[in-house]
């Protein structure tokens, strides 16, 4: 087992030091890719302008919906109730949410671990049962500040080409919904 000391204790994270290896100890999140089909046949992505103080305190920051996994949820439980928060997007069949990958170290220098997940809701029912409600966030400021945008994947594009408010998390998930879009031509 690995030997771990608490060097600081956060509100959000701690810093420890793991067999001799200082590191933040934070929880462990999710990611969650959300492509909606349109009744037109429109597609969108939904994604995140938040409010980030970390980066700016002027300016908001495209990212993906991502929260961190609450203390008795596990991933999909997590992602269901980050979805519900940030997109006002409350599934009614909560078997339509799918891992992608699972349990990803994020970086070296931190515990956190990632779970990439998957959900595709269509205006036109078929299959998956979900319905509008409103985004009520985690009750935060920073979070008050943010809002969930439904963007073409050619106005994804066109963030990152023409700003630099972007984290690497928008930019990943621009890439795997460009993938997924090669796949289904």
């Amino acid at each position: 087992m690995e030997d771990k000391e608490v060097l600081y204790k956060g509100d959000w994270l701690d810093l420890v030091k793991i067999d001799e290896y200082e590191c933040l100890d934070e929880p462990d999140i999710v990611l969650i890719l959300v492509k909606r089909i349109f009744e037109d046949g429109t597609v969108r992505y939904a994604i995140r302008s938040e409010f980030c103080p970390p980066y700016s305190t002027e300016k908001n920051y495209y990212t993906m919906i991502s929260g961190k996994i609450d203390e008795g949820e596990d991933a999909k439980q997590a992602a269901i109730r980050e979805l519900e928060e940030e997109a006002g997007i409350k599934l009614l069949d909560k078997n339509k949410m799918q891992d992608a990958f699972d349990n990803i170290p994020i970086c070296k220098s931190t515990t956190m671990r990632t779970y990439l997940m998957n959900c595709t809701i269509r205006e036109v029912d078929l299959g998956i049962t979900y319905e509008m409600v409103d985004i009520k966030g985690d009750g935060t400021e920073n979070e008050a500040k943010s809002n969930t945008l439904w963007l073409t994947f050619e106005e994804m594009i066109e963030i990152i080409e023409n700003n630099d408010t972007f984290d690497l998390l928008f930019y990943l998930a621009t890439f795997i919904y460009r993938e997924a879009e090669i796949e289904e031509v």
